[in-house]
């Protein structure tokens, strides 16, 4: 998303910054100010030689013509009206909306508010931005690193996930992923993978441990996010969480679901694209020697032993955020192609909490999807680039138009000894969808083109 333009002919950044939280108090109107501004302390914030900084008892003839945009004024006008209208949006904001949307898409807002017709979701509406990515920059957000923003308008914005990746194993993006894949997985605005493998600084290779410099991989495949809650990066020990996110971190790869406290394992990694403000958090079942992490040691977050420090996390997100989507690594069986009682309880109490969806890994094999209140849960996307073994596997894209609606579709794929590759025969794509459907016992239908819809009744 591109940030909102700047209007040519702003008025005097200090005017309207004062004026704003004046008005966000709800103590003075706007054309109440100037003559407040002509004496007292506040006439210091002003530039020397203005209207407003002037003596008030000096003739107003001598005063320089106001030369702000009657344009921008209405914007600020109309802002200060919004604000009157809902005491909750906080200056800083409100100067945001003034400097940045134009007066028009402000009036659609203030209508809004006037006809008890007014929920958050106007915003995106008026504005082509939503509350939550407004808000995000009027706080600086991405400068802070709070935020990392995808450039670009879009009218769909779409999200991709694969199943297990292990950058330990022999070959480099270029030789284990086709070039038609990784065009595909490219062209996804954010892109999340499962990343089963720990980077060090020691430069040690191992089956699931690999050189830091091995991270660059993922940059070449356009990865955003990497969940690294899971037993191979936990079980290497702190040191070793602690230079596998700095390493992603060299590579502009984000992280969720690990770190050097719960505090940090339980922190989302957010975007701002196409106007919308998206959260992703990851955790973890620890299993086979992988560590939760606790308030004063390293780990993942564990949803075995920190549900409720799970469900608070996807809870905050969503307070900040349009959609929230958590990535789990959770099943018994690492063989299994159904998932457990474990894993459905989990992703349930977490679309509870207010996650918009819920994806899966840690079989080495698809697992089954389900709807559940209108979400939909993938229980497990499987060996993406992992093992090198025969498997059908699959990239998971989310949709989501100019209306704030998801669809659900799957790219199947097939792991092989030689790398990862879509399937291009009919039969294979079939074979793919066959296999979620049954393992899920057919709650969900897709269709020959990859679309997921609910099938019960």
């Amino acid at each position: 998303m591109a940030r909102p333009a700047a209007r040519k002919n702003k008025p005097r950044f200090f005017s309207v910054l004062l004026t704003l939280i004046l008005i966000g108090a709800g103590i003075f109107g706007v054309y109440k100010v100037r003559s407040i501004m002509t004496s007292g302390p506040l006439s210091a914030f002003l530039p020397e030689g203005s209207p407003s900084s002037q003596s008030a008892s000096k003739p107003q003839t001598d005063a320089p013509a106001d030369t702000t945009n009657p344009v921008d004024d209405q914007a600020a006008a109309v802002a200060k009206s919004i604000g009157e209208a809902d005491a909750s949006l906080t200056p800083a904001f409100l100067s945001y909306v003034a400097d940045n949307c134009d007066a028009k898409a402000l009036e659609t807002v203030l209508k809004a508010m006037e006809d008890k017709d007014y929920d958050k979701g106007v915003w995106f509406t008026a504005t082509g931005n939503s509350f939550y990515a407004l808000q995000s920059l009027a706080n600086g957000d991405a400068d802070k690193g709070a935020v990392r923003e995808i450039p670009g308008e879009k009218d769909v914005i779409e999200l991709g996930f694969t199943g297990k990746i292990n950058a330990a194993q022999t070959g480099t993006a270029a030789t284990v992923v086709s070039a038609d894949l990784q065009k595909l997985l490219q062209g996804l605005d954010v892109l999340t993978i499962d990343s089963e493998c720990a980077f060090s600084a020691e430069g040690k290779t191992a089956q699931y441990a690999a050189d830091a410099k091995t991270a660059a991989v993922y940059k070449t495949l356009g990865v955003d996010l990497a969940n690294v809650a899971n037993t191979h990066v936990s079980g290497s020990g702190a040191d070793a969480i602690a230079q596998t996110l700095r390493a992603l971190e060299d590579n502009d790869v984000s992280h969720v679901g690990a770190g050097a406290d719960l505090t940090e394992a339980a922190k989302p990694a957010a975007f701002i694209v196409g106007g919308r403000r998206i959260a992703f958090l990851g955790a973890s079942d620890i299993l086979r020697g992988g560590k939760a992490a606790t308030a004063s040691s390293a780990g993942t977050l564990s949803l075995r032993g920190s549900l409720d420090a799970a469900k608070n996390a996807v809870k905050d997100a969503k307070a900040e955020n349009d959609y929230v989507f958590v990535y789990i690594q959770a099943g018994i069986d690492e063989n299994a192609n159904w998932f457990d009682s474990d894993q459905d309880s989990w992703s349930k109490a977490l679309i509870d909490a207010g996650a918009d969806g819920v994806i899966g890994a840690h079989s080495n094999r698809l697992q089954g999807m389900e709807f559940y209140k209108g979400k939909l849960i993938v229980y497990g996307l499987g060996n993406f680039w992992f093992d090198g073994q025969d498997r059908e596997t699959a990239v998971y894209r989310i949709s989501i138009d100019k209306n704030g609606v998801l669809k659900h579709s799957l790219v199947p794929c097939r792991q092989t000894a030689t790398g990862v590759s879509p399937c291009t025969a009919e039969a294979d794509k079939a074979s793919v969808f066959k296999r979620v459907t049954k393992f899920c016992g057919n709650v969900v239908a897709i269709s020959d083109n990859g679309t997921i819809t609910n099938n019960r009744r």
